[in-house]
């Protein structure tokens, strides 16, 4: 019996040394495999392309923007234009890696949820088609509930017209217009809603009011629109289309060549007060996110801001999407 295990054991430890290695080689081939995603690049379409195959969903070091030179520059760039607070999201929309600065910062959305209103919308017009094409007249009462705004809406709704919900979806996004989002908010099943925000990782209310969100969480609205995993794929390009009409050309935009397809949506809020009449700005927040069709790599970014100055807001976020594109081009 000794003389067998004499013979056996050298046997069983070349096996096991042998099945170590191929484990090691397996696991790392899956971690390879991992970060590669094959997607549907059909030519028919401009603004998705779903994921076929898989998607890294763990934030990486090994990406095409590093995360120190960006904290770096953020923190930089953030002392320079008197920002007191900010977060940044990247997502490298060819191998799925992503970097994140202060992502789990809140932050108040304001107009960014119209985004999902939008897409909310869109969920049931899948289901009723003609929905797009129904005409609703701006009535006063409209006017009455709407919010100020402290960018010019452009092109305005006018009292007592008429808008087919599809010209109001234009509105509301491209302009930011907030009387075409209450025209809208009847024709948005809350259901639809409530489980949109929930796939994406945001807490829903009763009542439906805006909740703070996190700079991740609400890059996932644009994930699910570029993958057309929450509405069908011509409806998620329909978004996306509607989404790179945006007349708002600071921020991301202004920090790219001119040719560099965008499609996002910003949000801005004020938080003012008055003291012996006067009144006094306590903060502004500004923020912008969406996709950015870089030519090799399209990618997510999304980045909001405290401050006290929209103009030095603007200018941080157009500098960041100018340092994350030079990043991806070089």
């Amino acid at each position: 019996m000794k003389l067998f295990f004499k013979k056996v054991s050298p046997f069983l430890i070349l096996n096991l040394i042998g099945l170590i290695v191929i484990i090691i080689l397996v696991v790392k081939d899956r971690e390879n495999i991992s970060s590669l995603i094959t997607r549907d690049k059909s030519e028919d379409f401009t603004f998705t392309s779903p994921i076929l195959d898989c998607e890294n969903a763990y934030q990486s070091e090994d990406t095409i923007v590093g995360y120190k030179e960006i904290h770096k520059e953020a923190e930089n760039l953030s002392e320079k234009y008197s920002i007191s607070n900010f977060s940044i999201y990247f997502r490298d929309l060819n191998n799925g890696p992503w970097v994140g600065i202060n992502e789990k910062a809140l932050f108040s959305p304001a107009s960014l949820m119209k985004t999902p209103i939008l897409i909310a919308f869109l969920k049931n017009a899948e289901r009723n088609p003609q929905l797009l094409e129904k005409k609703v007249v701006a009535t006063d009462e409209y006017f009455d509930y709407a919010l100020k705004q402290n960018f010019e809406v452009k092109t305005k709704i006018e009292k007592g017209g008429s808008y087919t919900l599809e010209q109001l979806l234009t509105n509301m996004i491209a302009e930011s217009d907030n009387i075409a989002t209450l025209m809208l908010s009847k024709y948005v099943v809350q259901s639809d809603y409530n489980n949109l925000l929930e796939a994406v990782g945001l807490e829903v209310q009763d009542g439906g009011e805006d909740v703070d969100v996190r700079v991740k969480d609400f890059a996932g609205f644009f994930r699910v629109l570029y993958n057309a995993s929450y509405l069908n794929r011509e409806y998620s390009e329909f978004a996306l289309s509607i989404l790179s009409k945006s007349t708002f050309k600071l921020g991301i935009v202004d920090g790219l060549p001119r040719e560099i397809q965008v499609a996002h949506k910003y949000g801005e809020r004020s938080i003012e007060q008055k003291q012996d009449g006067v009144t006094i700005i306590k903060e502004r927040q500004l923020h912008d996110c969406g996709i950015v069709y870089s030519e090799k790599n399209p990618y997510i970014l999304c980045v909001m801001t405290r401050g006290k100055d929209f103009e030095k807001q603007e200018s941080f976020i157009s500098e960041i999407s100018k340092f994350v594109y030079n990043e991806v081009s070089g």
